[in-house]
C-alpha cells in the first residue's frame, strides 16, 4: 500500500503497473471479496485521482454558483438562531450548558456530544459499507434500495454470519456482508455496538447540521436525508452512504454522506478508496445525477458533492469526471476491447476541501453559506 493515493495519470499507471494490472479495467478484475475494506487493487481499477486541499483553500465561486452564494450568505445574515449558533461554540467548549440557539440547538448538542469521545478510538473497525453482489441474498436487490435505519435481530443458530433488517411493515431484508472470515466481528461483539453508537452520534449531528441550516430558506426545495441509500456496481458490489440529499419531489440524489466516528488521517488511505467506490457506484447506478459543468476552455464534465463528517471534522468532495468516464464504468466488455483500448485512459477526480472543523465559529460559518447555496442549487 503506498502512502498516498495516485494524484496523477502517471501516478496512477505506475502503481497500476506495479501491482501487475495488465489494463487496469474494473471489469476484468476478480469479484470484490471484502466487506468493510476496498482493496488497492481493485481501487485502481476505478481509475480515481485524488485532489486533497486545506479548508482554507476552497474557492466558493469554482464550485457553486454566484447568485446561490449571495443568497446564501444574506440569509443566514438574517437568521437569530445561526449568529446565537456561532457565538456560543466557545461559551460551551469551555464547560457552559448547551445554549439555547433555537434552530441549531440539536446539530450543537450532536457535535459536542461527538467532540467529547474524540479519544474513543475505533478506527480499527467500523460496520461495512461496500457489500460483495454475491453476498447479498434478498430476492428483492433492484438497482438501488433506500433503506431505512432498523434494528438488528439475532438468527439462530451457534455462529451468526447474517444480519436480518425488520422495518415496521414486517418485511424482512437480510444480507450476508461476505463470508465469515472476512468478518473481523460480529454484529453483536461490544465494539461493533460501540462503534455502530458513535457513528450514530457523528450521522445526527451532520444531518442536523445540514437540515437546520437550510430548511428555513424559500427557494429550499430537497432534505438532508439520514436514510441509507444503496447503490449497485453491476454484478461487482454494491454501496451504502450514510445519507444523501433528496432534491424535490423527485427523489432524485443530489449528494451523498458519509460518517465516520474517527479522524480521518488515522485511516485516510482506506476512507478514500472506500469514498471512491461510492461514488463510482452513485455514478454507475444514477448515471444522469450530477450537475453539468463547462470550463472557460469549453470542457464538458459533470459534478458530484460527497460531504463527511470523520468524528469533528466535515470534508467537502466534488467529484468531476466526463462521458468517457461513464461509458467506462458501464462498458461490462460487450464494445469492441480494440476499440476501446485505442481511447484515451479516463478518470474521475476527487477535489477533496477541509477539515471544516465543527468547533471552529469561523470554520462553521463558511460551511453553513456552501451547504445552504449547493442545496439552493439542488432544488432547481
Amino acid at each position: 500500500m503506498p502512502q498516498r493515493l495516485p494524484r496523477t495519470a502517471s501516478e496512477w499507471a505506475r502503481e497500476v503497473k506495479n501491482h501487475g494490472l495488465s489494463d487496469g479495467n474494473i471489469h476484468n478484475v476478480l469479484e470484490y471479496k471484502s466487506t468493510s475494506k476496498i482493496e488497492f487493487e481493485r481501487y485502481l481499477c476505478l481509475r480515481v485521482i485524488w485532489r486533497v486541499r486545506k479548508q482554507a483553500y476552497f474557492k466558493p465561486s469554482d464550485w457553486l454558483p454566484g447568485d446561490a452564494l449571495v443568497k446564501a450568505e444574506e440569509f443566514l445574515g438574517t437568521m437569530t438562531s445561526w449568529s446565537k449558533y456561532l457565538d456560543s461554540m466557545g461559551k460551551t467548549l469551555a464547560g457552559a450548558p448547551i445554549a439555547d440557539v433555537g434552530t441549531f440547538t440539536l446539530a450543537q448538542y450532536y457535535q459536542l456530544r461527538v467532540y467529547e469521545d474524540i479519544d474513543k478510538d475505533h478506527g480499527n473497525y467500523e460496520l461495512p459499507k461496500i457489500f460483495p453482489i454475491a453476498g447479498r441474498t434478498s430476492s428483492k436487490t433492484t438497482e438501488q434500495t433506500e433503506l431505512a435505519p432498523t434494528t438488528p435481530t439475532r438468527l439462530s443458530g451457534k455462529k451468526a454470519s447474517r444480519v436480518v433488517l425488520t422495518d415496521d411493515s414486517g418485511e424482512l431484508d437480510s444480507f450476508c456482508p461476505g463470508s465469515e472470515e472476512n468478518l473481523i466481528f460480529g454484529p453483536w461483539h461490544p465494539l461493533t455496538i460501540s462503534a455502530t453508537n458513535d457513528e450514530l452520534k457523528v450521522n445526527m449531528a451532520l444531518v442536523f447540521f445540514l437540515n437546520s441550516t437550510t430548511m428555513h430558506h424559500p427557494d429550499v426545495r430537497a432534505d438532508w436525508k439520514m436514510h441509507k441509500r444503496f447503490f449497485k456496481f453491476g454484478n461487482l458490489f454494491e454501496a451504502s452512504t450514510d445519507g444523501y440529499l433528496e432534491k424535490g419531489q423527485s427523489g432524485e440524489v443530489g449528494a451523498i454522506l458519509e460518517v465516520k466516528a474517527y479522524i480521518r488521517e488515522d485511516n485516510i488511505l482506506q476512507i478514500q478508496m472506500q469514498e471512491s467506490a461510492r461514488m463510482a457506484a452513485w455514478i454507475f447506478a444514477n448515471p444522469d445525477d450530477g450537475e453539468l459543468h463547462r470550463s472557460a476552455s469549453g470542457k464538458e464534465s459533470t459534478r458530484r458533492l460527497l460531504i463527511s463528517q470523520d468524528n469533528h471534522e466535515i470534508y467537502l468532495t466534488f467529484a468531476e469526471y466526463d462521458a468517457a468516464y461513464v461509458e467506462y464504468l458501464r462498458d461490462n466488455g460487450s464494445q469492441d476491447s480494440s476499440e476501446t483500448a485505442k481511447r484515451p485512459r479516463s478518470f474521475m477526480r476527487m477535489n477533496q476541501f477541509g477539515p471544516w472543523d465543527t468547533t471552529i465559529s469561523e470554520h462553521m460559518k463558511q460551511l453553513g453559506h456552501i451547504v445552504l447555496a449547493f442545496t439552493i442549487q439542488q432544488s432547481h
